[in-house]
This record gives structure tokens, sequence and C-alpha cells, in this order.
């Protein structure tokens, strides 16, 4: 039985709304309602295992009208929201309990969480239904929402009822929650109740089955989605959301607004055409494109890569490589013409470089234990060999000159986890290493001495294979990508190393592997680092979140300062810079579909976005292939290939031409730099 009605209350809030009606834009209207009756029992979001940094399914994450607000990595809860249905009646379910057999939280940031509606929503009135399960932790209403930590929550907390603020953490893997109203509750699990929530500029009136009202105001968030949040099994039977028709006027007005500013924004920018499409039957292929001029004729041609199916994450065995060139012909083809890339597997360890300097470049792949070079301009075979100590998992291949001949001659074989290998020109294994876990290895001449070092997850080494130093003594998370930088600090530069630590965010070293900096900012996936605003000194970083704050974005600037913080619709990406403009200030890409991609800016606005001409969307790749400095974007799936370029191409004049990871070294798992250069 629920005690602790309070009557007075109830009607004082009752009356709040009740004047507030009286004001001559009181009709409210709808504008969202779910009571689950559409979607069929036994619905789930989709959940699709690959990448969502590297395959964009439009379909991902949502159910119905809703979408997950994050991610964990954590057995069952991608498929914690359920459609159930009880004597012909559908409800929401969630089925995941955030509890480890010790009943400790598995997660005190990340919780099983869907949100519908729309960012801009400030004023409504939020109504639900729900029904916990158990008793351990929370279960409730979501409202003024932007992000997964950032958003207030109304509901039970064990033997409670919390009305409650929720910000970015500032440490890692601790929440800052500020408890704006609770007051005790005797319930039992399998009561149903009913929440009502209803916000106006920084009021917030609260009410549970008509015995518990809250009131608080703060301004925290002024606006933001709604959602419904469970840490425990629980079933959730009916979502409305109503706006006062005032309100609704607002918004329209609000959205008009963000329209034409947009609009403004992106006629200032080259507009994106299509230059190429190439049609792929038979030979087209997932994310396993590389780049590279294989005939000498000056341009590009692309190295499309089948495979087998993997096993725990592996590579599979490639069944096929094809060469193509620009106009869409095939120049050679080496394997099984007749097999099928039947999943969207991972990165092969592929690349395509002029190895032994003549001037010709070559076709280099690591295959089920051997590595095999192949001649780049018909595909046959130049030489192999089999190298019994390397593992199935290596995953990457890339190259540097740790000879300090001038030359990347170097062939650096990696699993991204824990073992590394350097061989030479002539395939001989010159050293190999194991580590704690590793990541997309990167060459970088730290000494400035000719030779370059090796850094892979937070740990050095020396061109000769010696452990320099490990920077994540300190870190409580695997790196998942690391990249040189300079911080910009009282008028000079420090030259620095930059970590993607996951939960521990953005980590900035010295040369030495000594701390200089961190930002906790979410689980940080990837970044990267480029001019994005040429009206400030030095270069930026933009940053892209998962495991719990799926699509939350950062830019620092070159002092490391956070100057902004945003959530993008495309969810995690791989914050690609694009050299669009030619001018010097870069932007940044955040996927390729025409509703939640396309280039933004270092304000985290969006600057030029992608045509609605049903374009493939599944990958991309960003590279110049026209020759006018600028970038081109490719886009593709198994059946085409498209490519954009600006209206304006080619570029009159001096042309910004920024230095990059070489071509030969691409991975979609580095983190991508882009330094000055004309």
């Amino acid at each position: 039985m629920l005690q602790g009605f309070c009557k007075t209350n109830y009607l004082l809030f009752a009356a709040i709304l009740l004047l507030s009606a009286c004001s001559g834009n009181v009709m409210q209207t709808t504008v969202f309602s779910d009571g689950f009756q559409q979607l069929e029992a036994g619905a789930v979001p989709c959940n699709d295992p690959s990448d969502p940094a590297v395959y964009y399914i439009p379909e991902r994450g949502k159910l119905g009208e809703w979408s997950l607000a994050a991610s964990f990595r954590y057995e069952g809860f991608s498929e914690a929201w359920q459609i159930r249905g009880e004597e012909g009646d559908h409800y929401l379910a969630q089925t995941f309990t955030n509890l480890n057999t010790q009943y400790e939280p598995l997660s005190l940031i990340t919780h099983p969480m869907i949100v519908a509606g729309d960012t801009l929503w400030r004023d409504y009135t939020l109504d639900v239904e729900f029904t916990p399960m158990d008793k351990f932790d929370k279960c409730g209403v979501v409202f003024r929402y932007n992000h997964p930590a950032s958003y207030y929550f109304f509901g039970i907390e064990g033997n409670t009822v919390t009305l409650k603020l929720i910000q970015q953490p500032v440490t890692p893997l601790r929440p800052i929650e500020k408890i704006l109203n609770i007051k005790p509750l005797v319930w039992t699990p399998g009561d149903r109740f009913h929440a009502v929530v209803s916000v106006r500029k920084g009021d917030i009136h609260a009410i549970l089955n008509d015995s518990v009202s809250m009131y608080a105001r703060d301004q925290t968030y002024p606006s933001g989605k709604i959602g419904l949040l469970s840490d425990l099994p629980a079933r959730f039977h009916r979502v409305e959301v109503k706006l006062l028709r005032g309100e609704q006027r607002r918004l329209n007005r609000r959205k008009r607004q963000i329209e034409r500013r947009t609009d403004y924004r992106i006629a200032e920018h080259p507009v994106m055409v299509r230059w190429k499409k190439l049609d792929t039957p038979g030979f087209g292929t997932d994310q396993n494109i590389r780049l590279g001029d294989l005939n000498g004729d000056g341009n590009k041609e692309i190295v499309l890569v089948r495979a087998g199916p993997g096993e725990g994450g592996k590579p599979g065995p490639i069944r096929l490589i094809s060469a193509m060139d620009l106009e869409g012909e095939l120049i050679w083809q080496s394997g099984d013409p007749a097999s099928e890339q039947v999943t969207l597997g991972v990165e092969q360890p592929v690349q395509v470089h002029d190895l032994d300097g003549d001037g010709k470049r070559e076709v280099i792949f690591f295959d089920r234990g051997w590595i095999r070079v192949m001649n780049g301009r018909t595909g046959a075979p130049v030489r192999s060999r089999r190298l019994p100590s390397a593992p199935e998992s290596i995953c990457s291949l890339s190259f540097g000159d740790l000879l300090g001949i001038g030359r990347d001659n170097c062939i650096l074989l990696s699993d991204r986890d824990r073992r590394i290998m350097v061989l030479n020109e002539k395939l001989e294994i010159l050293w190999e290493q194991e580590l704690e876990n590793g990541s997309q290895p990167l060459v970088y001449d730290m000494d400035g001495d000719g030779s370059q070092e090796v850094l892979t997850g937070y740990t050095a080494f020396g061109p000769s294979g010696g452990r320099l130093f490990d920077a994540g003594a300190f870190i409580g998370d695997r790196c998942n990508g690391v990249s040189g930088y300079e911080l910009y600090l009282d008028g000079r530069n420090i030259p620095c190393l930059v970590y993607a630590a996951g939960d521990w965010g953005l980590v900035y070293s010295d040369l030495n592997g000594n701390l200089l900096k961190q930002h906790t900012m979410g689980h940080v996936r990837f970044f990267s680092v480029a001019n994005f605003n040429a009206e400030e000194p030095g270069l930026e970083i933009v940053t892209s979140n998962q495991w719990g704050s799926d699509g939350l974005m950062h830019i620092t600037d070159a002092s490391g300062k956070i100057s902004h913080r945003f959530m993008v619709s495309s969810g995690l990406n791989r914050c690609v810079p694009v050299n669009w403009k030619g001018d010097g200030e870069e932007f940044f890409l955040t996927g390729t579909d025409t509703v939640s991609g396309g280039l933004y800016d270092g304000t985290g606005m969006l600057a030029v976005g992608f045509p609605s001409d049903g374009h493939p969307e599944l990958c991309y790749l960003v590279q110049d292939m026209t020759g006018d400095a600028r970038d081109e974007i490719l886009v593709w799936d198994r059946e085409s290939l498209w490519i954009y370029t600006q209206e304006n191409n080619p570029r009159m004049g001096n042309t910004y031409q920024p230095k990059r990871i070489p071509l030969y070294n691409h991975s979609v798992h580095q983190m991508d730099h882009s330094l000055p250069g004309w």
C-alpha cells in the first residue's frame, strides 16, 4: 500500500495548472503519445553487431519512435528494452538488471535508458505509467534530456521517490547527481505508478500516484527530450507529452530560426556534388577499401578486399582482391571472383605502398600466417613469407621509417591489443613485443633523430623495439588511440601526446609519458587533431564518445580548454577532418546520411550537408581524389561507390594542403591528425 497521501500539495499543484490554463495560451496539444500497441510483441531495438563508427545502419538502436540512449559493455544490455504482451495488452519491458551478484551497480553512469522527442522541447507535461518489478535501484522518467549524462530524473529509487539532476562527470565513472527533492515511500514490486511531471521555465512540479507531490526550481537544462530509465526489470505502459499552444508556437518559430541559420551557414561553403558513381557488382565490399596509384598514371586507384567471416572479432580469410580505376573499370583481380561478402567484417591488414622504393606501388597484406606482396599494376605475386610467431588476430598493417633511412620500409603488424611485430622490406622480423593493451600503432619521431618511435596503447617503443615508457599506469581503461599534439600554453607550444583513454577521457602526456592534463568527458573512443577554428591559435581536438555517452562530442582548443560540447544524432563517429574549403580551416565528418550526417564546423554546427540523391551510406573515406588538394568524400556499400567533391572544383589559387597520416597507413581505428601545410 502507498503511504503519505498529500492532498494539500496535490490540490495546490492542480490549482497552479488550472491558473496557468487561464492565460490565453492554455490549451494543451499532445505532441507525443505511445501506448506501445503499434509494435508487435517481441520487438526489440535494432542491434547490429557491426562497429557503429565504421558502418552506418539507420535502424541501429531504434524501437518505433524511441532510441537507445547509451550502449554498455555487458551482455543483454543492448536487448534490454522489449515490447511484450499480456492478454492482448502490449507494454515496453526493461529486462536488464544493472547490478552484479553482490547487488552493487555495474555502472553508476550508464543506465538502461530509452529516449524520444525533441531537444527543443522546453515547457511541457510528461505523463507516464510504469510498474517496477524489483526494488533495488532506479525506475522512472527522464525529462529535459540532452545526453546520457545530462538530464532530470523523477521516479522510484529504493524506498524513496526522488527528483534529481544528473550532470556530466568530472571524475571517471562517478556521476554528479544533485537531489532536488526526495521523500520516503512504502511500496511493493509490481505496484503500478502514475507519474506526471510539468516543467515551466525553471519550475519543476512532479506527482506520483496523486499521493506524492514535489516541487523544485532549477534552470540547469532549459530544454530537452523525454525518456524512460530503469536499472531493474520494469514495465512501462503509457507515455504522453503535452505542450501548451503558446509553447507549440514558440517551438515552431525556433525551428524556423534554426533552419534559416543553417541554410545561411551552408550557403557560405562550397556545395557538395557527385563527381563519380561507380558500380561494383560481384566485387563490392564492406569497409575494406584502400587507395593508391597502382599504375603510375598519377591517379589513385581503388582496391576492394573481400574476406570470409572471422571468429571472435578476428579478420577472416581474404578471398578476393580487386583493383578498379576511377572510371569503374577492373584492372585486375586476385582470388575467387565467386566469393561473396556476406558479413560486415573487421578491418583487414591490407595496404598499398611502395615498399622497396622503386617508384612502383605494391599491394601488401597479411593473411592466415603469411605476409604477401603483389605487383600493384598486375596483381601478380612478388614475394611472401610465412610468419609462424604471428597470431591469427593480426588486424593492422602499417609502415614506418624505423631504420632512419628516409623511407618507410619497415612493416608493422599488430593485433591492436597485446602483440606487435616489425619486419623489414625483405619480410624478415626485426623485433616483436608483447604489451598490456595496444591500439592502432602510430609511428612518430618524438626525439627528432630521423628514426621513428612506435606508439601503441599507452606504450612507446624505440626504433629497435626497446620499451621507452608506459603512460597508462594511473589509467583504468584501455587506450583507444594516440596522436602527437602541441599544447599552446603561455605563448609557447609544448610537444605532447594525446590519448583517447576510454572512461578516463582525454589524457595529455609529455614525450616521456608524464601526465600533463586530463579531461573526464565520458568514454572517449575517437578524436582528431586539425585546424577547426582559424580564428584561434594552434590546433583544436574534436572527440567522439561511446559506452554510456554515445554521440556526445567535445571540442578543445589549443590550450586544452573545452570550448564546445554537443550531441550528434548520428552517434559515435570517427571525427575525420575534411579539407573542404581549402582556406586553412577544416570541417569534421560525422556521417554520410542526409538526416544526421554531414560536415560540421569548429563550433559543432552543420556546415555542409549531403544531397538527398539516394547515395550509399554504409561506409566512407576522406581523401583528395581530383588533385586540387581539397578532399573528396567516398561513400559506398556492396553495390556501388560514389565520390563527392565541391561544386567549384578545381579551386584556383593557393590551396591548403594539410599533412596527415600517410594514405598507406590508413586505418578506421587511427586518431586522425591534420597538420597545417600549403
